[in-house]
Order: C-alpha cells, then sequence, then structure tokens
C-alpha cells in the first residue's frame, strides 16, 4: 500500500491469511504474495508457504498443454515482481523453470506494470479475521489497518465500525486527561485523517469524539515536506508559460477541504481557475503503479477539493530533460537545452490542454 505498517501487525495478519489459504483462489494468493513483496516483509517463511501452495496448484496441472491456464497473465506479472523481491533479499525461491520463464514473458509482456484487485469477499473474511484479534493490537495496528481499508475503499462500511469503536473506546477511556491524545502517536492520527476524509468522500459521518477529529486533522497539516529538485524544475517550467496566461498562484500550501499539502498550484490570468499540481517521485510508485498513500491522496484530492488535479509522475518528467536517451551527442549543448526547454513547454500544455484547463 505504501505505508509502513507496523511489521508485528502484519504478521499477526499474515499469520492467519495463511491458515485460510485453502479457501483462497490462485489470485488472491498471488495478490496476498505480491503485498508482502511490495510492503517488503521480512519474514520469508509466511511467502514460502504461499509459493508452497501456488506451485501445488501449478504442478497439479502438470501434464495440461497449457501448464499456466489458471494464473491470468496479470498475476503472473505479479509473480515476477515476487521474484525480483526474492532476488533482492538474496533468497531462492522454489519454483518450477517452466513457470519462471512463463512469469518473466508475462511480465514483459504487461510492459512492467502489474496491478492488482482486492476479491470484496476475501476482503471482508480476512477484516472479519483481524478485528476479532483486535484486543491483541495496539492503537498504532488498529488505525493502519483502518487506514488500509480507506485505501481500498471496500463499499461495505461496516468492516471499518467496529474497528473505529475500538478507536473510541480507547480514547474515551481517558477521562478528563488534559492531552487526550497521548497514547496515539502523530503517524496514527494522521492516519485517522485520512480515513475521516474516507467517510466524507461517502457521505458517512462516523461517530467520532470532536476532539480527536481536531487533533488528527492538526497532526495532518503538521506533517511538512520539503521541495525536490524535480519539483522546482517543474515550477520554473510552469513559470515560463507567461505566454499562455499561466501564473503560479503557490507552492507547498494546504488544501483547505482535505489539508493534504499540494505541490504547486497554478492558475489563470485574470481569472478565478485553479489547479493543484502534485509531483510524484519513484517514492510515490510500485513499477509505474501508484502505491497505495498515493492512490488515496488523488482519490481524495479529486472527489474533496475544488480545485482539479494534474499528477506528473517523474518518469515522463525525466524523458524530457536534456541527456536523456539520447543516441548522439550534440556538439552545441545551448541548442540542446533550448530543445529541452521547449519539450517541457509542451508537455505541461498538453497536460493542460488534455485536464480542460487552457
Amino acid at each position: 500500500l505504501g505505508y509502513n505498517m507496523d511489521s508485528i501487525m502484519l504478521k499477526k495478519i499474515v499469520s492467519k491469511a495463511t491458515l485460510m489459504l485453502h479457501e483462497f483462489t490462485m489470485e488472491p494468493m498471488i495478490n496476498l504474495l505480491w503485498s508482502l513483496a511490495a510492503l517488503n516483509f521480512e519474514h520469508f517463511d509466511a511467502a514460502d508457504l504461499l509459493l508452497s501452495k501456488i506451485t501445488e496448484s501449478y504442478n497439479v496441472q502438470a501434464n495440461d498443454k497449457d501448464n499456466c491456464g489458471n494464473i491470468s497473465t496479470e498475476r503472473l506479472a505479479q509473480l515476477h515482481q515476487v521474484l525480483l523481491w526474492y532476488e533482492e533479499n538474496e533468497k531462492d525461491p522454489l519454483l518450477p523453470p517452466k513457470l519462471r520463464k512463463e512469469i518473466k514473458l508475462a511480465f514483459i509482456a504487461n510492459e512492467g506494470r502489474p496491478s492488482f484487485k482486492i476479491d470484496p469477499i476475501k476482503l471482508k473474511l480476512l477484516v472479519s479475521k483481524a478485528t476479532s484479534m483486535l484486543d491483541e493490537f495496539t492503537m498504532q495496528e488498529i488505525t493502519s489497518l483502518l487506514w488500509s481499508l480507506a485505501t481500498l475503499n471496500p463499499e461495505h462500511f461496516d468492516l471499518a465500525g467496529r474497528i473505529f469503536s475500538k478507536i473510541t473506546e480507547s480514547y474515551n477511556s481517558q477521562g478528563n486527561n488534559e492531552d487526550d491524545c497521548r497514547n496515539i502517536s502523530t503517524e496514527a492520527l494522521t492516519q485517522l485523517h485520512q480515513v475521516l476524509l474516507w467517510y466524507e468522500e461517502n457521505e458517512k459521518n462516523p461517530l467520532f469524539p470532536p476532539k480527536l477529529r481536531k487533533e488528527s486533522k492538526l497532526a495532518f497539516i503538521a506533517n511538512e515536506s520539503r521541495p525536490s529538485k524535480l519539483q522546482k524544475d517543474i515550477l520554473k517550467a510552469f513559470e515560463s508559460l507567461e505566454s499562455l496566461g499561466i501564473v503560479v498562484v503557490d507552492e507547498e500550501i494546504h488544501c483547505n477541504q482535505t489539508g493534504y499539502s499540494l505541490d504547486i498550484v497554478i492558475g489563470i490570468k485574470n481569472s478565478q481557475k485553479e489547479m493543484a499540481v502534485e509531483i510524484d517521485g519513484p517514492s510515490h510508485f510500485i513499477a509505474h503503479s501508484p502505491n497505495g498513500a498515493t492512490a488515496l491522496k488523488r482519490r481524495q484530492l479529486n472527489s474533496l477539493s475544488d480545485r482539479a488535479l494534474l499528477s506528473i509522475p517523474y518518469w515522463e518528467w525525466d524523458e524530457l530533460s536534456y541527456g536523456s536517451n539520447r543516441k548522439h551527442k550534440r556538439a552545441n549543448k545551448s541548442i540542446e537545452k533550448d530543445d529541452e526547454k521547449k519539450r517541457k513547454q509542451l508537455y505541461l500544455q498538453e497536460c493542460l490542454t488534455r485536464k480542460s484547463f487552457i
């Protein structure tokens, strides 16, 4: 999901899930395994068990002409990333050679962009198991679970109800202490604010103490970020679009509706029209697919903010840069630099046109 989930809590959930593997089809097993790779889960015994189950299912079909008949191309692409995760950690997964080959070919055919969907029935089953263990969880673990649901955006809000009740119960048990949030970390408060936005997106109203709502938003807004080199470069490119009537309104400000930090806000001269621009670097993606934190921010800004949103992925911008993928060097670097500036201006102009901003 793109979030640093507590390892103890994750191990508990994964342990429960591995006990249910006989109820899983191939797809949710691979989704779970891919999630462990994305989170860089340190306990490979759980991953080994999942791989073993996948291999067992594969070997049952050993005499079929199409050995991968029950594994979609998308799932095979995910398995390739899992194998890379094993390689990163100098582990050797036990997989049939032919399956390894099919996995790599599927990944290449899928342009290196695996994605996944969570089966809502399996998700409900998994969360139900987790909620039965809430007494064993810390506050951070509980809020991480709730945040994960907000990111996955399931349609059944009853999944979150009991978890919310547990947080409120713990909060209210502190009575009249001066600092009501002393046992809730800043990290957990930040997650809770995003969960409350999830409820707002769906026009739901969770029963939540007003003071805790306030503390959650304050913690969320307090998160500071510094402009990256990439962000400064894109800001400079926007400033060069003055001839199109584009003006930079501000940078590193908070969205009034959501509290999210906005990298850049642009506008049109002599107009009230504005657009938020998010610069998404490598940490925002898993193989060019937005991670959970990035997907959640995009979704909530699009749903709740009064500004349109433009997201610029780092690799698209990098391709425009001087020297990127050049086959031949030019003698006159000033000409190359001038070409780069024009490419960047044209790219931004095309992005703004697609968004109907200009």
